[in-house]
């Protein structure tokens, strides 16, 4: 015969006399799925599931779940709970749930077909508000969305409740793990790379910055925006086995993309080109290295032999031969071994062919330039650029030297000046636009992604368009082309003329950075920032500027508005209230406390100023479970806190009898700040003031006290007779607490004043921490 599982857990009475709250919490034989708050602990190991159950209802939650480990009883509480699962749990796990059903209702909980979780959720909630509204939120999803007696949700096939939601939906696994819904209308789908995406039901489906190309062998092809298939490679490879997305005025070649007339070589892994020239042949290095600029290309630069053997046996086609990428890049210097350098980077060779008496600069009648292919280009640009850093690389040999420094340190343009000692390079970063005509001495030159047909009008600044230059596909990698895509948008969206100059701002607006319009305001470290959209510049009191909103009140970070006084708007740090002026300052306290009068200070209501204390004394009521479960000297220790004070401490007879003026006789007594801290063994000599951590120095025991006469008695309370101490465990109705005035004025640094600080003796406490 099976064993039952307990379905109630505890049945309490929560409150004095005749009246009481009635709370239930039940438990179910499956577990469920709710929504955490990142900034609340909502995991403690307990003793029993009875105070997992108290610390449940104390926090407002409408589940918890218990779990027996090696270090103890786990408990985790539950308030936002999406919906349930069908798992059941073992013996060492256990779901209980607010139950507001009927008293004599009767379930088996390890039989899940006997088992309703809707009648836990059905009858009159007497818990907290917040509670009920949990409840009732839950049980009008299980009644519309799972009206079933286990309250779960049946996804249909391919379908699923994702990260919490209570909604099936189709979904895919992104490139990180994480599951994502798709859209409604769409449906999984894996590229052919086998990454998942949410697709059309109908129609091609192209991973996003892709764009349908052709449709071929069942496939979409896709290619990156700016480029496309070439029809004719299509014809002659209709299975799609070596296609490439090229820009239109390049060619596919062995999966890349090459200059017309260009072949790739796998000894260069580059696309490789011979270019015929008119005789008699370029007469400078600028000639020959312009040649293949033209065609987005380098001159070539040799590393090894079978690089050479593979130029040689294209070269066969050419009698008389062809430049390679090698040459003095200084005119003035002979022409000796050592003096020849790679123009493509600069650098010296360290593999070479020589054929005796070479080197020499002899030209053949005829001549051919061969080139390697570059897929970065920098054009001319006829005006002057501002940019928010510049940095000089000093006197080059050429513009090219300078593109290199530019291109190597990730930078979308450069500017040349000449003087009588040479050429200057000064590379730029954050660039923005003038319609200022560049002197002679000085020439721009911008990252262009343009195709090489649209060419360069450099000399017509009337057909001179830079937004051209940026929207062409950008292949000088991830940092530079990025700020190409924010050119690119900048010079569309906020400076739509064809030399992206700023437009004029509006009356009272500026341009910071030279790019977008905005009403500025003067940080307190002396920058000017822009407000955000609907905002305007503001002095707060005759002080700081803010960007306050252009109708309506205005308040500094951290605060709240109060109301308007005298054309003034009144602010108060959030979770104070204006409580008045005081020397034209307002004074925000804490709502629980009141102004005290001609001052700008405040006390916990109820609280009396005593002479003996210097300080303002008050009693706080424990709670309705005093009598039950009884406080640690944490939760005293909270609840004179949350009233900006803390527990009192006695240090002589006067200040003892000046408490009878709070009228304990009415509640049987009062806890006072003398306790035992937490992990300390009991003894006589254990005692301590939670004020500031020291003994006491006088004290008032009753004829006997203390005696420990268990359980555990590690608080104190004052008694009605006599107004002596008693030590005690549980069975304190009330606290007295102290109170320093609370300031509730600004301090000339603009920072506030909390009385969560005290000055005891020769001690300082703060926060609850010595």
């Amino acid at each position: 015969m099976r064993s039952t599982i307990p379905c109630l857990l505890l049945f309490l009475m929560l409150g004095y006399g005749v009246e009481s709250l009635r709370v239930r919490y039940s438990r179910l034989p499956y577990t469920t799925k709710y929504t955490k708050n990142e900034n609340e602990t909502d995991e403690v190991v307990v003793n029993t599931r009875s105070e997992c159950m108290l610390l449940a209802y104390r926090k407002n939650k409408i589940a918890f779940f218990t779990t027996k480990t090696e270090s103890g009883l786990k408990c985790t509480v539950m308030g936002n709970i999406v919906s349930f699962t069908e798992e059941k749990h073992d013996e060492n796990n256990a779901l209980y749930m607010l139950d507001i059903g009927p008293s004599d209702r009767k379930y088996r909980c390890d039989d899940p077909s006997q088992m309703n979780v809707m009648t836990l959720m059905e009858g009159t909630c007497e818990a907290e508000q917040e509670m009920c509204d949990q409840l009732k939120s839950l049980h009008d999803f299980c009644k519309e969305k799972a009206n079933n007696p286990t309250c779960t949700v049946k996804c249909p096939e391919g379908q699923k409740t994702v990260n919490g939601a209570r909604d099936c939906c189709a979904f895919i696994t992104d490139k990180n793990g994480t599951e994502k819904c798709c859209p409604a209308d769409t449906h999984p789908r894996k590229s052919i790379d086998g990454l998942e995406m949410c697709c059309p039901k109908d129609g091609p489906c192209c991973p996003e910055g892709y764009k349908f190309d052709v449709e071929r062998a069942g496939g979409n092809i896709c290619c990156p925006h700016g480029t496309q298939i070439n029809a004719g490679e299509v014809l002659k490879d209709p299975f799609m086995m070596s296609l490439s997305c090229c820009p239109p005025s390049m060619t596919p070649r062995s999966l890349t993309c090459c200059p017309k007339d260009f072949e790739y070589m796998a000894s260069f892994k580059k696309c490789i080109g011979f270019i015929p020239v008119d005789l008699p042949g370029p007469q400078t290095l600028g000639e020959m290295k312009k040649l293949c600029e033209d065609l987005h290309a380098l001159p070539v630069k040799i590393d090894n032999k079978e690089q050479n053997d593979a130029l040689v046996e294209k070269a066969e086609l050419y009698p008389h031969g062809a430049y390679i990428g090698l040459a003095i890049m200084d005119e003035e210097q002979k022409a000796e071994k050592r003096t020849f350098r790679w123009i493509a980077d600069d650098s010296q060779p360290t593999y070479t062919y020589w054929l005796p008496p070479y080197p020499d600069l002899t030209h053949p009648d005829k001549a051919l330039v061969q080139c390697v292919e570059s897929r970065v280009r920098y054009s001319k640009w006829p005006y002057r650029l501002r940019s928010e850093k510049s940095d000089s690389k000093n006197i080059v040999k050429s513009k090219w030297e300078c593109m290199i420094h530019a291109y190597k340190e990730k930078r979308i343009a450069y500017y040349t000046m000449m003087d009588l000692r040479g050429m200057y390079c000064n590379l730029l970063e954050d660039i923005s636009f003038t319609d200022e005509i560049s002197p002679k001495n000085y020439q721009a030159y911008i990252l262009d992604t343009r195709p090489k047909e649209d060419g360069c009008q450099c000399n017509d600044t009337s057909k001179m368009d830079v937004r051209k230059f940026f929207e062409g596909p950008c292949e000088a990698g991830e940092e530079i082309c990025n700020e190409v895509k924010r050119m690119n948008t900048y010079c569309i969206t906020k400076a739509n003329n064809p030399s992206c100059t700023p437009v004029e701002c509006p009356e009272g607006q500026k341009a910071l950075d030279g790019s977008e319009c905005c009403y500025a305001h003067k940080h307190p470290n002396g920058t000017e920032v822009c407000c955000p959209e609907n905002t305007r510049p503001k002095k707060i009191d005759g002080e700081d500027e803010m960007c306050c909103p252009e109708e309506g009140p205005c308040c500094r970070e951290g605060y709240t508005f109060q109301q308007e006084q005298d054309g003034r708007d009144i602010c108060c740090p959030n979770g104070t209230e204006f409580k008045g002026l005081h020397l034209s300052k307002p004074v925000c306290c804490p709502s629980t406390m009141v102004r005290i009068a001609d001052s700008s200070t405040c006390h916990p209501a109820n609280f009396q100023y005593m002479e003996s204390f210097r300080k303002y004394i008050g009693m706080v009521k424990i709670g309705i479970l005093w009598n039950v479960f009884g406080k640690t000297r944490v939760e005293l220790m909270k609840l004179c806190e949350d009233e900006n004070a803390l527990p009192v401490k006695i240090d002589n007879k006067e200040q003892n009898d000046a408490l009878k003026a709070l009228n304990i006789d009415k509640t049987h007594g009062a806890a006072i700040g003398l306790a035992i801290p937490e992990g300390e063994q009991w003894g006589k000599d254990s005692f301590r003031w939670m004020a500031d951590g020291s003994k006491p120095t006088w004290s008032n025991w009753l004829e006997g006290q203390p005696d420990n006469a268990g359980p555990t008695e590690i608080l104190v309370k004052l008694t009605v007779d006599n107004m002596q101490w008693e030590d005690v465990a549980r069975e304190i109705p009330t606290i007295i607490c102290m109170a320093e005035p609370y300031e509730g004025t600004e301090k000339e640094n603009g920072e506030y004043m909390f009385a969560k600080s005290f000055l005891l003796g020769s001690r300082r406490f703060q926060n609850g921490e010595f």
